[in-house]
């Protein structure tokens, strides 16, 4: 629980960061081009991904812990059987 929050708000605050950044290099013609709901659509789409790849990088580290106790328990029980 604790780990996943702390992965999970690290992630999003890099994430954050990585995505300000990027949009105070953007030229102001990007800006003047589009209306304002466009850029928050964007924006709303963005963090759609962003919790899909959170979500998805913690199934991933967890199912890995697990398939690797699950194969050091089978040697552990019978090395043969494995």
């Amino acid at each position: 629980g604790r780990f996943m929050l702390h992965f999970t708000s690290q992630f999003k605050a890099q994430f954050c960061i990585y995505g300000m950044q990027h949009l105070m290099r953007l030229p102001l013609s990007f800006f003047q081009k589009r209306l304002p709901g466009q850029i928050q659509v964007a924006f709303q789409a963005l963090e759609t991904v962003q919790k899909k790849l959170s979500s998805d990088a913690i199934d991933i580290l967890l199912t890995t812990i697990l398939f690797i106790m699950n194969g050091i328990l089978m040697i552990f029980y019978s090395g043969w059987l494995s």
